[in-house]
């Protein structure tokens, strides 16, 4: 079958667990160690004329603050872990003695719980007044990450990611703080999983409706973790002076996958474009 566009992955539904099944050659896997990572309890800021009148600012609101949760370090170490563990085109290798493509490194920064104290008075219906006491929690985690390439030791990026949650959604502290960490490392998986792309061909028409390509097979599949609902952009390749240059042309979306290396596409965006570039044998 032959390849005709170039796709890059931009979004990923439900990733399933990855068998590491010998791809394509278009995705090679990288192996990765993920450090032990410090935690650096956040410092309480001295006062000054602005934090004093925050801090009444947030008594009268009856909001507290609470930066001792040092409990919750080693959940967000393996959180950390996990999240990298799901991006498809990285081996996560626990063995400090094995050698690997790349390290990332960092410190957990903030592990913070808020708790907000409301009152109202609410009037039953015979028109009774009576007392009524909400508490509700906010968090805030964030972890700071670096990613080194081992062969030539350069530092390759520094990122800090976030997680926050808001009152009136929660009720306890543990809850609260457990949903911070759960979506700053679904950041942490998404960010990863974008610096190492899945790429993949459209290698067969699909159907097609007049001047538009409704569907296309593509080979890429389960063997490097696509699933359905799986999101790719299309691009067109060209050269000028030498350098390669793309051209994003349309979108699709997973429909099935069919096998390790092989998925059946619907085409979301670009339906034209895909079919004319198609028909022009475009790279």
């Amino acid at each position: 079958m032959k390849k005709f566009l170039s796709l890059l992955l931009i979004a990923s539904f439900a990733i399933p667990a990855i068998s590491y099944a010998q791809d394509n050659g278009l995705n090679p896997r990288y192996t990765v160690t993920v450090t032990h990572l410090a935690y650096r309890a956040p410092e309480k800021p001295k006062p000054s004329v602005g934090t004093v009148f925050t801090r009444i600012a947030d008594a009268a609101a009856g909001v507290i603050s609470d930066i001792n949760n040092d409990a919750y370090v080693p959940m967000v170490r393996a959180e950390i872990l996990s999240a990298i563990s799901r991006v498809r085109r990285l081996i996560v290798v626990e063995d400090a003695d094995v050698a690997t493509d790349y390290v990332i490194y960092g410190e957990v920064t903030n592990i913070t719980a808020n708790r907000r104290v409301e009152y109202r008075t609410v009037k039953d219906k015979q028109g009774k007044e009576r007392k009524e006491t909400n508490i509700s929690y906010s968090a805030n985690v964030s972890a700071s990450l670096s990613l080194k390439e081992v062969a030539t030791g350069v530092v390759l990026e520094t990122n800090v990611f976030h997680g926050e949650t808001y009152f009136s959604t929660f009720t306890t502290i543990d809850e609260s703080i457990r949903y911070s960490i759960r979506r700053m490392c679904s950041d942490i998986a998404h960010h990863y999983n974008a610096a190492f792309p899945v790429r993949a061909n459209i290698v067969e028409r699909g159907e097609e409706k007049k001047d538009k390509q409704k569907e296309v097979y593509i080979n890429v599949g389960s063997g490097i973790g696509v699933a359905k609902n799986t999101e790719f952009n299309v691009a067109t390749m060209g050269t000028i002076a030498g350098q390669t240059t793309t051209k994003i042309i349309g979108r699709l979306k997973v429909k099935e996958v069919l096998g390790p290396d092989i998925s059946l596409c619907k085409v979301n965006k670009g339906d034209k474009e895909i079919k004319a570039a198609l028909d022009a044998n475009q790279e």
